[in-house]
């Protein structure tokens, strides 16, 4: 009776952190809201689409071009336009704050599954309360909520997939899905996303070598949507007639390492990431020469390829925008 009084007090305090969160997301959205004019390059291929074209820069005779690098994106815009009639001038914002909201719950969860030892587990409303103040005192994060464009809902779909990773059990059905789906949500809304869908790919294939062979039909029915991307590519050179985006080709170039790094570095300061970072790498510290987190038990749990695969491609991705394209 007294572990469930306990259970209940501790859920009542994440409600009350998460639901102060939230409405700091809200006011933070408000300030910073704004329409960026990429956006109005969706807008235009949605326009074109509620208008009989498709998804289209100019209307025929002209040929279909792929201007564009937020598939999902538009297609959800459209959908909500046809649905409510709301234009995506007034929805994209709103959409953009739903998966900031999104982004905080995911976050939430994932803090919540840290193993902490029974003598920390006291502590973890404190780490999620610092946790939600950097999230929403994050001026990149609020600003990103709004503008029109797709990346609060890239930011959503990524902290889902991240959490789908390190918090399902492996080789559950429930994983697979979860991981699969997120994954190729994340392909579907910007090219580079196809990382994370390839990675997915090598994480079930992994986990299931360790599955019995007559549960590996299951696991891979519910990896289906893996090939979701794929069809996506085929239609997109059907009909645009080219493998990726002409966005690609008018931007990337070659390599451009030193604009990244110096992008990178202001943004690290700008924001005061040094000073998170800091905080997160001393609490770090403290806790190992405590000896309160679990990390050799976490070692040799099961998951552990799926925990690696996830930091590398993470860590590509970051290196891909710094090293490559010159920062974003």
């Amino acid at each position: 009776m007294a572990n469930r009084q306990l259970a209940e007090n501790r859920a009542d305090r994440v409600i009350i952190i998460v639901g102060l969160a939230v409405i700091a997301l809200f006011f933070g959205w408000s300030a910073f809201r704004f329409l960026c004019d990429d956006a109005y390059i969706a807008f235009r291929y949605v326009a074109n689409s509620q208008l009989g074209y498709g998804y289209v820069w100019n209307p025929p005779p002209f040929l279909p071009v792929e201007g564009y690098t937020c598939f999902l994106w538009i297609l959800l815009l459209d959908f909500v336009w046809t649905v409510t009639g709301v234009e995506p001038t007034i929805s994209s914002n709103w959409l953009g704050l739903g998966f900031g909201i999104g982004s905080v719950l995911v976050t939430t969860r994932m803090v919540c599954s840290i193993p902490f030892c029974s003598k920390l587990s006291p502590y973890r409303d404190v780490l999620l309360t610092i946790v939600m103040l950097g999230l929403v005192t994050n001026a990149t994060f609020l600003t990103w909520t709004s503008s029109g464009l797709e990346t609060s809902l890239f930011n959503f779909l990524l902290l889902a997939w991240v959490a789908s990773c390190f918090t399902t059990r492996p080789n559950s059905r429930i994983s697979v899905l979860a991981i699969s789906l997120s994954s190729s949500l994340l392909a579907l809304t910007r090219p580079d996303g196809l990382l994370f869908a390839v990675i997915s790919s090598a994480i079930i294939m992994a986990e299931a070598r360790s599955t019995p062979t007559r549960r590996r039909v299951t696991v891979f029915r519910f990896a289906l949507p893996l090939v979701l991307p794929g069809i996506h590519v085929l239609w997109r050179y059907s009909f645009y007639g080219e493998w990726l985006p002409n966005t690609y080709y008018a931007k990337q170039v070659a390599a451009w390492p030193q604009s990244g790094v110096r992008y990178l570095t202001s943004f690290l300061l700008e924001y005061g990431l040094w000073f998170w970072g800091g905080l997160a790498l001393w609490c770090l510290v403290v806790i190992l020469r405590a000896g309160h987190f679990e990390y050799r038990t976490a070692l040799r749990a099961p998951g552990q390829m799926t925990r690696a695969l996830v930091l590398i491609a993470i860590f590509a991705h970051l290196s891909y925008y710094t090293l490559i394209i010159g920062g974003d």
